[in-house]
């Protein structure tokens, strides 16, 4: 019999990182067929204004892993010891690695940023406070400044997506992300303010609607990237 953690981590890769398996190697496989006469085949621009594609690949994998494919349960479990966080990471490393092409090239990129990501998370249920916004701002913060320092290590990175779907992607995400930002100080507010209905009912409502708004937002990116591969 499965456990209540192995149905999630089941449901998380067969719903969210299979799909985007499939799509990878499909992609990879129409790429590589159309690079001779297709030299920038993803909409990306040549010479100096590739150097944030980095940037915003990985930006659109920590959108999608760390709100979106972060469930309760699997939140739940990252606060609760290190396997759980690892199994958080290594959601993140898997989403950035299927944005890219040949990620095996890359493996000391996703390394060092799944090693980062564990030690601002691990940072952050060890040393958390009694409100959580501060901590949950500074967490994002470390995690944005990685991504940028890590965009000027390796800035050169193919994207799996065109330029288009990135973006759309990244703007796409940053609503749930928003949301959860918007839920998180609710919960701060609601000690100072109990009786206020609108802090009441962003405490009470914003976590489930930034989860489901985000699982839609995912499987909408999905099927575009089907789109794309067709």
């Amino acid at each position: 019999m499965l456990t209540g953690l192995q149905w999630e981590c089941t449901a998380v890769f067969h719903l969210y990182l299979l799909p985007l398996l499939h799509c990878n190697a499909s992609l990879s496989t129409m790429i590589s067929q159309n690079k001779s006469s297709r030299p920038d085949h993803n909409g990306w621009m040549p010479g100096r204004k590739r150097l944030m594609t980095t940037f915003f690949i990985l930006l659109l994998a920590h959108l999608i892993a760390d709100f979106p494919l972060q469930t309760n349960r699997i939140y739940a479990l990252k606060t609760q010891g290190n396997k759980g966080l690892a199994l958080h990471v290594a959601i993140h490393v898997i989403v950035a690695a299927l944005l890219i092409e040949r990620p095996w090239q890359h493996i000391p990129l996703l390394f060092v940023y799944g090693a980062i990501h564990f030690a601002v998370d691990w940072l952050k249920v060890h040393k958390s406070g009694i409100r959580q916004t501060p901590g949950f701002l500074l967490d994002q913060l470390a995690h944005f400044v990685t991504i940028v320092v890590l965009s000027f290590w390796q800035p050169y990175l193919t994207s799996l997506l065109p330029f288009w779907l990135v973006w759309l992607g990244i703007m796409l995400t940053l609503v749930p992300a928003l949301l959860m930002t918007l839920w998180v100080l609710a919960n701060d507010l609601r000690s100072n303010l109990p009786n206020n209905p609108t802090v009441t009912w962003a405490s009470c409502r914003l976590l489930p609607l930034s989860q489901k708004i985000g699982s839609v937002f995912v499987v909408s990116l999905l099927l575009m990237m089907l789109l794309v591969v067709v």
